[in-house]
């Protein structure tokens, strides 16, 4: 199995890139050759094929979301406090990561694997802390570049990001949304408006308790 491997890294390093005619072929190869690099331990090599595969082809969505993969690992490994590429900092990794997985959807979209790392974009923007913050920016940036309609299953989450700073960009994608989608935005809206004015009910009750409780404690002790 070892000598399987040590020939493939062979292989992937000598490959002559010329012999592939199409960008998306030496695009791939460029992806192939950043993933065995990554699993190699070799970070800063892994990057530069990372960017070299999306700078071959600027719309293969596979490249996209290997690097976007690689980016988030990287954050999480700047995290801890793990030396990275560059030494920078996980916002940076974070923001990257989204803005890969946010690329690869726009160009993959049609296939439902790309679609599924939305969910990974809403929860890096919705994370807190300085890589939260980072990915939020990206996701007000670069969130107009999917398909409107690949964010319809993602409806509730976005409604949860109102309350976040992305809001600014979730509204005006919710208002596309519902062009397009209505019933997707309305009966999930509903439920979230319905979901929040219980919660305000309970909060106005619990303190009304809470303040007649103070005064009859209050009017008790009286002298």
């Amino acid at each position: 199995l070892e000598f399987r491997r040590v020939l493939f890294r062979s292989e992937l390093e000598s490959a002559d890139v010329a012999a592939f005619p199409a960008a998306h072929q030496r695009a791939e190869l460029f992806r192939l050759r950043g993933l065995l690099l990554s699993r190699l331990g070799n970070a800063e090599a892994a990057y530069s094929a990372f960017n070299g595969a999306v700078s071959l082809c600027s719309t293969a969505p596979d490249a996209w979301l290997s690097w976007g993969e690689f980016c988030e690992l990287t954050a999480a490994s700047a995290a801890s406090g793990q030396p990275t590429p560059g030494a920078r900092t996980p916002a940076f990794w974070m923001e990257s990561a989204v803005v890969c997985y946010l690329t690869a959807v726009r160009y993959g979209g049609a296939a439902q694997r790309y679609r599924r790392y939305l969910c990974r974009v809403l929860a890096a923007a919705g994370s807190g802390g300085l890589a939260g913050q980072a990915a939020a920016s990206a996701l007000e940036k670069h969130g107009d570049g999917p398909p409107v309609w690949t964010w319809i299953p993602w409806v509730p989450q976005l409604l949860l990001s109102l309350d976040r700073p992305e809001a600014p960009f979730v509204r005006e994608l919710l208002a596309r949304i519902s062009v397009g989608a209505p019933q997707a935005v309305y009966y999930n809206l509903r439920s979230f408006v319905l979901e929040k004015r219980d919660v305000v009910g309970r909060t106005l009750q619990a303190a009304r308790s809470a303040q007649a409780a103070t005064a009859s404690a209050d009017g008790g002790t009286a002298p």
